[in-house]
C-alpha cells in the first residue's frame, strides 16, 4: 500500500499513482508549468515558489468533517491525489485518471456458511502476506472485532508468537483497552505488551501540527501517536485492523440507516409535515432531544440518496450560517460539504443503499480522516503500519457481498462476528 512516482526524462513524462487505500498521501502543486509533489505538506511548503494562502471552501469542509477531505487542501493551489488515482504530467499539462473502483453490482450468491468460510480464508491469506517483513513485526490489539480478526489470522499463519500491543491508562478509561485485549492475547497466545499512556498533548502538539500540515481535529490522533511511539520500541512494522467497520458495516449508523431504508417509503409522503414541524418547533443548530427527533424525521422522509448527506452535513451547515461572515458566504457555498457527499452517492455504482454509504467511508472517510490519522501518527515515530483488511482482494470481496451478510438488519459486521464465534463463546 503505497504511492509511487516514475520519471521518464526522455519523454518529458512524470507518472504518479496513489494506492487505493489512501494510507499514503500524495500532495502536489501545479502552477505556470511548475509541478511539485510530496507526501507531507511540511516538505512541499519549503519550496520558495509556493505561497500559503487560505483556501476558503476547504475551511468550510473542515467545519463539517473535522478534516480537509477530497482533492482540495487548506492551501490554495495545493491539491491531494484521490486514492486509486494516477496523475500524468507531460508537456506542462496534467491528466488525472481513476484506475480502480470496487464493483458493488457483481454480487456473490452463496449459502451463508460458504461466504463465512470464503471471507475467513481470504483474510488469512492476505494477513499472511502482510506478515512478510525483514524487520520485527507486530499488531495493534484493542480487543475490538477488527484487531481481533487480524490477530487471529496472524496467529494462525505465523510460526512464532505474534507480538501484540494495546493501551492502558488507569487515569482515563477512554484510553484503556486492557479488558478485552487481555482476553484476545490469552486466546491466541500472543506476546502481549500493554502500553501505559499518560498523554501530554501540549508536549506532542507541535510535532503533530508540523506533520499533519493542515487542520485535523480527530482527538484519537493523540493515543494513536503514543501507541505508535511505544510500539516502535519493540517492532518496526505493525498490523492494524482499520477498515473492518467501513467494509463490513460496523458502525451504529449503518443499523440506523438500515431501519431508515425500510421506513422511508412510509415517511416520505409525510415529509412536508415533518419539514413544517422542524422549521417551526425546533432550532436547526440545537442539540435538544425534540430538535434532534424533528430533524431526523424531516431528513428520513427525503429522497433516499439525500438522507445520509443531510444527516451528516445539515447540522454543520446551520452552524456555518451563524459562524461565517456575510462576506465569506458570498465567496463560498456553505453547502459544498453536502454536495460533495451527494456527488459520492451519485458516482457510486452500487444499487443497495447501505453499499452507497459504505463506499463513502471507503473513498472519503478512511483516506482523509482515519488513515491520515494512522499514517501521520505512525510515520512521526518511524513505524510502518499495514492495514490488511483494506487489501484490494478483501475490498472487492466485501463489495461483492449482499448487504444482508454485512448488516443483518441492526447487527453490523455480521460476517466478522460469525468468524469469531468459533474462538469465543
Amino acid at each position: 500500500m503505497f504511492s509511487f512516482a516514475i520519471l521518464d526524462e526522455t519523454k518529458n513524462l512524470l507518472f504518479l499513482a496513489r494506492d487505493h487505500t489512501g494510507i499514503k498521501p500524495l500532495i502536489y502543486y501545479f502552477q505556470k508549468g511548475l509541478f511539485i509533489f510530496a507526501s507531507e505538506f511540511s516538505s512541499l511548503l519549503k519550496h520558495p515558489a509556493i505561497k500559503t494562502e487560505l483556501n476558503l471552501p476547504a475551511l468550510s469542509n473542515y467545519i463539517s468533517f473535522q478534516c480537509v477531505p477530497g482533492v482540495e487542501s487548506i492551501y490554495k493551489n495545493i491539491y491531494k491525489l484521490d486514492p486509486a488515482n494516477c496523475i500524468i504530467v507531460k508537456n506542462n499539462n496534467i491528466t488525472i485518471n481513476k484506475y480502480w473502483a470496487p464493483d458493488y453490482n457483481n454480487k456473490i450468491d452463496l449459502p451463508q456458511n460458504e461466504i463465512i468460510e470464503n471471507v475467513w480464508t481470504t483474510i488469512k491469506k492476505v494477513v499472511n502476506q502482510h506478515l512478510i517483513s525483514d524487520v520485527p513485526i507486530g499488531a495493534f490489539l484493542s480487543g475490538g472485532i477488527d484487531s481481533t480478526i487480524v490477530t487471529a489470522a496472524a496467529s494462525e499463519q505465523s510460526s512464532t508468537k505474534i507480538k501484540t500491543f494495546s493501551i492502558i491508562n488507569n487515569a482515563a478509561s477512554d484510553f484503556d483497552e486492557s479488558y478485552y485485549s487481555d482476553q484476545v492475547a490469552k486466546k491466541f497466545n500472543t506476546e502481549h505488551t500493554k502500553i501505559n499512556i499518560v498523554p501530554n498533548t501540549i508536549e506532542i502538539l507541535p510535532e503533530l501540527i508540523e506533520h499533519y500540515g493542515e487542520p485535523f481535529a480527530d482527538s484519537s490522533a493523540i493515543p494513536t501517536y503514543y501507541i505508535s511511539r511505544e510500539t516502535k520500541k519493540f517492532v518496526t512494522v505493525a498490523l492494524a485492523g482499520d477498515g473492518g467497520d467501513e467494509l463490513f458495516s460496523g458502525y451504529e449508523v449503518f443499523g440506523q440507516m438500515r431501519l431508515v431504508e425500510y421506513l422511508n417509503p412510509f415517511l416520505k409522503p409525510l415529509n412536508p409535515v415533518f419539514e413544517f414541524c422542524k422549521k417551526n418547533f425546533s432550532r436547526q443548530d440545537s442539540k435538544k432531544k425534540i430538535s434532534k427527533i424533528l430533524r431526523f424525521l424531516a431528513v428520513s422522509s427525503k429522497n433516499l440518496n439525500e438522507i445520509f448527506p443531510s444527516l451528516r452535513c445539515d447540522y454543520y451547515s446551520e452552524i456555518k450560517k451563524n459562524l461565517f461572515t456575510e462576506d465569506y458566504k458570498q465567496k463560498v457555498d456553505i453547502q459544498n460539504s453536502k454536495k460533495l457527499y451527494l456527488r459520492l452517492f451519485e458516482d457510486c455504482n452500487a444499487d443497495e443503499f447501505i453499499d452507497k454509504i459504505l463506499n463513502i467511508d471507503l473513498e472519503f472517510t478512511l483516506p482523509y480522516e482515519l488513515l491520515t490519522k494512522v499514517d501521520i501518527a505512525s510515520m512521526c515515530n518511524s513505524l510502518e503500519v499495514r492495514v490488511p483488511l483494506l487489501d484490494k482482494r478483501i475490498v472487492e470481496f466485501s463489495a461483492a457481498l449482499p448487504v444482508k451478510h454485512k448488516q443483518n438488519f441492526m447487527t453490523g459486521k455480521f460476517i466478522l462476528k460469525k468468524i469469531l464465534e468459533k474462538y469465543f463463546d
